[in-house]
């Protein structure tokens, strides 16, 4: 039995993984000495197999002994692993450090108003309450939800809101890459031509997000917000719109 934990470095530089037992400690890197990346190269993939390799060598004891006068047990959310709120449908009990009772609650679990059918959220100002349908549902802001949904087919995004309701969905729009204040790097041998690969998530699948780089427009995009576009050295802001005028905006720089 071992904890371990892997990592791999920005552009497959290096990777590595550390494994402890009561006994031993074991880390492996894995890497060119010059710095120079390979496709493909992950922790799990590449040096996580030479750790169980070694541990496998290593003689078997046993595992550590849990403090439990140090623990009381606690329920969990199963979905966010947050201290569970009382609208989680599905809390474990487990033991957690006295301190976790100081953590804040699930905050990913939220009460969602439904038309009767489920097709729809809604609100009083578009649905009267007796027709309404409470649901506590797993919400998750679009850039998590882009990647939480990828891995788990069980994932109920939200229903649209249906037309007339007046409120909004918030911050709809969220930029995957890059990040508020990111540098981008152009690569040795750059010819003016090189492209970066802007990406984002929007809470509708259905939506169409507008993109414009320093008020310059440069596409439009819908279901996969994937859009590649040439952009010179100097800081920008990056804005993308959507078809209902929610925006987001975030500026970088190009070196």
């Amino acid at each position: 039995r071992i904890a371990w934990k892997t990592g791999t470095s920005y552009g497959s530089r290096d990777a590595w993984a550390v494994g402890v037992t009561p006994r031993y400690v074991v880390g492996v890197w894995v890497g060119n000495a010059s710095g120079e990346g390979r496709p493909g190269l992950t922790g799990v993939g590449n040096a996580a197999p030479v750790l169980f390799d070694i541990f496998s060598l290593l003689p078997a004891i046993r595992w550590f002994t849990e403090p439990y006068e140090d623990m009381e047990a606690m329920a969990v959310c199963r979905e966010s692993g947050y201290k569970a709120s009382e609208i989680c449908p599905h809390p474990d009990t487990l033991y957690m450090p006295r301190a976790g009772a100081e953590t804040a609650i699930c905050p990913f679990h939220k009460l969602i108003h439904l038309s009767s059918d489920g097709r729809w959220r809604v609100d009083s100002s578009c649905e009267s309450v007796g027709n309404m349908v409470t649901e506590s549902r797993f919400v998750l802001p679009p850039a998590q939800e882009y990647y939480w949904r990828n891995y788990n087919i069980d994932y109920r995004p939200l229903p649209p809101l249906k037309p007339g309701c007046r409120q909004t969905d918030g911050h709809s729009i969220e930029l995957i890459y890059p990040e508020q204040g990111a540098v981008l790097f152009l690569p040795r041998g750059f010819d003016g031509q090189q492209k970066f690969i802007f990406q984002a998530a929007h809470v509708r699948p259905d939506a169409t997000i507008y993109w414009h780089v320093d008020e310059e427009f440069i596409g439009k995009t819908s279901g996969e917000h994937r859009l590649s576009c040439v952009v010179l050295p100097g800081k920008h802001l990056l804005t993308l719109t959507d078809e209902r005028g929610e925006s987001r905006r975030v500026g970088f720089e190009v070196k």
